[in-house]
Parts: structure tokens; sequence; C-alpha cells
């Protein structure tokens, strides 16, 4: 028996949730038995349109550890709780 874990890029497009995204990276490595080096590395390589430009405009220490740039995706890209709610009412108040 095969098991196969399939990694997901991460655009840092509005549908995506990006602490759910970091939580499957981070099990991942572990499961991987990745160092931190190679954590930040592959990281790097996840990042695709949207979150590869803003991850190019880092300044360097945003981005020299893994943990210090796990901080940064998560303050860029996780919805803020009360958008939940709102997106939530959209959809019980929508009439069909």
């Amino acid at each position: 028996m095969s098991l196969v874990i399939a990694l997901v890029s991460f655009k840092g497009a509005a549908y995506e949730d990006a602490k759910q995204w970091v939580c499957h990276f981070e099990n991942y490595c572990e499961y991987r038995g990745l160092n931190a080096k190679k954590k930040l590395a592959l990281c790097k390589v996840l990042l695709t349109p949207g979150a590869a430009t803003w991850l190019d405009l880092l300044p360097d220490e945003s981005k020299a550890t893994w943990e210090t740039l796990r901080g940064k995706i998560l303050e860029r890209y996780l919805t803020p709780e009360y958008l939940h709610f709102r997106s939530a009412k959209l959809i019980f108040n929508t009439k069909m």
C-alpha cells in the first residue's frame, strides 16, 4: 500500500484559508522530517501567483525563518473573524 500526501500551493486568493494551509503545510513538514531550512525553502516554492509576488516584496528579515514567514503569511492572509460572520449572514439571509 502506498500513501500519497499532496501538498497544495497557496495563491493568496480570498477563497483560500491561510490558517488551514499553514496547518497542513506544517503537518506535512513534520511527517517528512524537514528541518527549518528545508521547510522555509518548500514554503517559498508553494507560494504561487499573488502570494509569490507578495513574498518577493517582503524584506529579507521577514522571510529569514519559517516562524517569521509563518507569522507574516497569517498576518497578511488570515480572514478577519468578523468577515466569517458577515459571510455567514449573507449566505443565510439571501433570498432564493
